[in-house]
């Protein structure tokens, strides 16, 4: 690529092709002539090069004797000295990639994994906007339902017994064995997020960062069905840098930054928290409100997401947060109205708002589960139609008027 092109050889040879007494225009000078631009390009694929062989990677061997077939090209006593100076590094990135084979591959972690709810959880319900906390005879896809296990990158869908949406009971064996398929792919992508955070390619801080932040977010995706998942990346979030208080975050960032149901929110600060703070001051916080809010938009019934972001808002973040902890349960309470989530907002409201709003909470709860859709649908055997939930409504509407 530094051997520069004779253009004249070439007109030259064009030149008894074309018309009596016309001359052929050349293009211009090749940028290989110039030695200042010559030396540049040489600069930039030397550190192309040496980036390279410090990455561990599928082939790096083969890179290697690239690398040094190439700088021994140009000057042999130059060459000597950095390929000495950048062997330890290749040596260190080619044990890296030796252990991280050891520890998990890409087959264990089956990437083409359907983001299935959990194995036994009511997948017709989660459909519906029904809480799937209920275990049933439904099955999600686990394990046996990737698309093209083979191949990571494409293939037709398969799904063994209990697949997603197919609706077959499972048997006590088959529940079994694919809740122990689903715990062991699970727990290979616990170990590979457990590896990374140990920084083995002695990363700095914000590669470091990047590369857990990588990991997680591939997890997810392969079980974005799955509460712990989300949980588990919100605390390394939260607890990364050691930081854990805000006190220098202004109001107007916390209430526009930390809001679960902005989506375009969530994502701009997990790609850049420096909007609303370091890492001393408060930027941990923010990046765990953003993952619990992202996971939320994949379990909208989650108890546990909700409780989390409520908590985090709470202790972590200063200012309004403290409304905006409450107004995370209250939006939990109105997508899926369960007893957990009404005991842990009026918990919640009884810290901050005082005994009369606890109260409150208390008689919307009270009239929200009173009466619920199931018990409204089941009839009595002989036809009636008169629920024994309705029937326990109207006795209390007949003790509040005669009281």
């Amino acid at each position: 690529w530094t051997e520069p092109v004779n253009y004249s050889a070439a007109a030259m040879s064009l030149a008894s092709w074309m018309p009596q007494g016309s001359v052929p225009v050349l293009p211009p000078a090749d940028p290989a002539h110039d030695h200042s631009t010559s030396q540049k390009q040489l600069a930039q694929l030397r550190t192309i090069y040496q980036r390279g062989v410090t990455h561990p990677m599928t082939g790096l061997d083969q890179f290697w004797q690239e690398y040094e077939a190439f700088e021994r090209s140009h000057s042999d006593s130059l060459g000597t000295i950095l390929v000495a100076e950048w062997l330890p590094k290749y040596q260190h990135a080619r044990s890296i990639y030796l252990e991280r084979n050891r520890v998990w591959t890409v087959h264990e972690l089956k990437g083409g994994r359907l983001a299935v709810p959990p194995i036994g959880c009511n997948v017709e319900g989660a459909v519906a906007g029904v809480s799937t906390s209920g275990i049933g005879t439904m099955g999600g896809a686990g394990a046996a339902g990737v698309v093209g296990a083979g191949d990571d990158f494409g293939g037709e869908a398969t799904g063994g017994a209990g697949a997603a949406g197919t609706g077959k009971p499972l048997s006590d064996s088959e529940y079994m064995a694919q809740m122990e398929d689903e715990r062991v792919v699970l727990s290979k992508w616990r170990r590979r997020a457990a590896y990374e955070r140990t920084n083995p390619e002695r990363l700095s801080a914000t590669d470091h960062a990047s590369r857990v932040r990588a990991s997680y977010s591939e997890e997810v995706c392969a079980f974005a069905r799955h509460p712990e998942v989300w949980y588990e990346w919100s605390q390394w979030e939260l607890l990364h840098g050691g930081s854990v208080a805000a006190s220098t975050v202004s109001n107007s960032a916390n209430t526009s930054d930390a809001q679960p149901s902005n989506q375009g929110t969530a994502s701009a600060a997990l790609i850049a928290p420096a909007k609303a703070g370091d890492a001393k001051s408060g930027g941990n916080a923010i990046r765990a409100v953003a993952v619990l809010g992202l996971g939320m938009e994949s379990l909208p019934d989650s108890a546990l997401l909700a409780q989390a972001q409520a908590e985090i808002l709470e202790r972590h973040l200063a200012g309004e947060s403290k409304v905006a902890c409450i107004k995370v349960l209250e939006q939990f309470v109105k997508r899926s109205p369960t007893t957990l989530g009404f005991v842990l907002l009026q918990r919640l409201v009884r810290r901050h708002q005082g005994v009369d709003a606890a109260r409150s909470v208390f008689s919307n709860a009270r009239r929200t589960l009173q009466v619920r859709e199931e018990d409204l649908s089941l009839e009595n055997e002989d036809g009636t139609g008169v629920s024994a939930a309705t029937k326990q409504k109207d006795g209390i509407n007949k003790d509040e008027t005669n009281d």
